[in-house]
């Protein structure tokens, strides 16, 4: 299985280096140069969305909340606008540790 899945990869790591190499792009002319280029271009770009459109895990915002301010027990009352702070912090984490440009 494993012997399978490396040749394969070799098969298409072959492929993919016959189309970049240099006197490939010669010979073939200007517009398929620009062609494979552009192609190459979107493939890097789709993966770079589907990478950075991830979404991220939900989270119970009473229980966000609880743990952010140190309560235990689960019958204790939080403050007015503490789940609200609380859920606001946590969004605002998970959107700056989000993968993609810093």
């Amino acid at each position: 299985m494993v012997s399978n899945i490396q040749q394969k990869a070799k098969i298409v790591t072959g492929a993919v280096g016959g189309v970049l190499k240099p006197t490939t792009w010669k010979e073939k002319g200007l517009r398929w140069s620009i062609g494979m280029a552009s192609l190459l271009f979107i493939i890097l770009m789709l993966l770079l969305a589907i990478y950075w459109s991830r979404t991220p895990g939900q989270f119970d915002v009473q229980d966000n909340a609880r743990q952010l301010v140190g309560l235990v027990d689960q019958g204790a009352k939080l403050v007015p606008g503490s789940v609200t702070t609380a859920a606001l912090i946590s969004v605002s984490k998970t959107l700056l540790d989000k993968p993609g440009f810093s």
